[in-house]
């Protein structure tokens, strides 16, 4: 386009200079065939042209229409036409003189001359290419939300910055009973109100809630915000459900909008209630089962107690009461479990504490110059560990009580329970008394005491080793599948 001096004031050429400077390209266009142009605007250059491409005829504004938006173009003319319409929009594609393609919108007049014949059009034409190409991009991009929104399994519920409703997906829909054309444009507190499940005839819990969420919408910052919520609400069929919700506030240009998510959680409540109810249940049978046992177990150990009375032979006294010392040891386990708040773990350090004291009692004539020293801290084991665990104790706590300090010797025991590598467990039985024999061990051919520890470590499934050297050191190391 030619130079052009800016117009002075009040010159007659102030409108073209506008015109020829401006995005809007004017034409005027004969109605007939092809549409020949009688005149262009200078700035029809942005596409190209000259004006004397159409003005004298080599082309006609219909030649640089897209030929794919042609019979759509021409049908909703007519349709204009034949309405007696004199002015429309259209927006079309058209193409440059280097063959680009640019999106136009198109601002038609149709005034009809003196005898009310409609001979020529005026249009306004503007390139709209980049605007449509963000229009479209927000398009895509509201219908990819849209998408995701309706597709959510949970409830969306958004409001404007007045509180009322904008969105109310497929999800909510199904969760409160309530179509969107129900609810779209009402305030979020009205209909919030009235799906309560308790009504509120008085009001006053209705004016809290508005006044609550008037708030958020003004300030953004209420304490309830962002946090799960559980509400209890009735459908408008009459069925009570338990929602959780969290709402937030969205910071916009007059304040704040509201947007909340909200998943029914009715059938979760019931079946965490019912399982609930099956463990408590679960519990007091465990429990009552291990006070039986226990109470089985005492049972046998007084009889046990009892029936040594009769019984005159030193070496099968001792053993009785071996015995009966082995079943006081199982049962003081169950004992414990029955008090224990966790059925399914018992305070190993706790329950030493008592089995020693027992054993030190047992075993008057040692009991004020032997120090028994437990170091099991924050142990816990299962009853499948805990029962093997105790009895070893038992018996390797009693043999050193028995054998370890004799003439009056004076000692220590320690017992101790430790974490090891790689998730073990290591059991510790120490004193520094005379020791061991030398050719004991714990296999077959050894004492019964010796043998059950053997035993029971198998059922571990530990290992074992002795240590003879300043008394003797037992160091038993398990893994256990439940522990702190």
């Amino acid at each position: 386009m030619p130079a052009q001096r800016p117009p002075r004031p009040g010159d007659v050429r102030d409108y073209e200079y506008i015109i020829n400077h401006s995005p809007v390209v004017i034409f005027l266009w004969r109605r007939v065939a092809g549409w020949p142009v009688d005149f262009v605007s200078e700035n029809v250059r942005l596409f190209g042209y000259t004006p004397e491409d159409f003005t004298s005829g080599a082309v006609n504004y219909s030649q640089i229409i897209h030929p794919a938006d042609m019979d759509r173009l021409l049908g909703e003319i007519r349709e204009f036409m034949a309405a007696g319409r004199m002015e429309w929009i259209q927006e079309y594609r058209i193409l440059t003189k280097t063959g680009q393609v640019r999106w136009v919108e198109d601002r038609t007049f149709a005034p009809p001359n003196p005898e009310g014949i409609v001979t020529h059009l005026q249009g306004l034409i503007m390139d709209v290419t980049e605007p449509r190409a963000v229009r479209e991009a927000l398009r895509v991009s509201e219908s990819k939300l849209r998408g995701i929104v309706e597709q959510s399994g949970d409830g969306i519920v958004v409001t404007d910055e007045k509180g009322m409703i904008t969105e109310w997906n497929t999800a909510q829909e199904k969760i409160g009973g309530r179509r969107r054309a129900e609810v779209l444009g009402r305030p979020i507190w009205d209909v919030q109100t009235e799906s309560a499940l308790h009504q509120d005839p008085g009001g006053t819990a209705a004016a809290a809630l508005e006044k609550a969420y008037r708030s958020a919408l003004e300030g953004g910052d209420e304490t309830w915000l962002n946090k799960p919520v559980e509400v209890q609400l009735r459908r408008p069929d009459g069925t009570a459900i338990t929602i959780e919700s969290v709402v937030a506030a969205i910071p916009a240009e007059l304040g704040f909008f509201l947007a909340g998510i909200s998943r029914d959680v009715t059938e979760k409540r019931r079946a965490e209630e019912t399982l609930a109810r099956s463990l408590r249940e679960k519990e007091v049978l465990l429990k009552e089962v291990n006070h039986r046992v226990k109470n089985n177990m005492q049972v046998l150990s007084s009889l046990l107690n009892f029936q040594s009375s009769f019984i005159k032979d030193p070496e099968a006294l001792r053993m009785l009461q071996e015995s009966r010392d082995r079943i006081r040891t199982m049962a003081l386990i169950h004992e414990k479990l029955y008090r224990s708040p966790d059925l399914s773990r018992i305070d190993f350090a706790e329950y030493l504490e008592h089995l020693s004291a027992i054993l030190v009692d047992s075993y008057a004539m040692v009991r004020d110059r032997v120090k028994l020293e437990l170091d099991v801290r924050d142990a816990f084991l299962s009853l499948n560990a805990g029962i093997p665990c105790g009895l070893i104790v038992n018996e390797l706590v009693s043999n050193a009580l028995k054998h370890a300090f004799p003439d009056g010797r004076s000692g220590r025991i320690r017992v101790e329970l430790k974490p090891a590598e790689e998730g073990m467990l290591r059991l510790v039985v120490a004193d520094d008394g005379i020791g061991l024999p030398a050719g004991a061990h714990f296999g077959a051919d050894s004492s019964v005491g010796l043998q059950i520890v053997g035993m029971l470590v198998d059922q571990l499934d530990g290992t074992i080793e002795t240590v003879r050297t300043s008394g003797t050191e037992i160091r038993i190391v398990f893994r256990d599948g439940v522990r702190s």
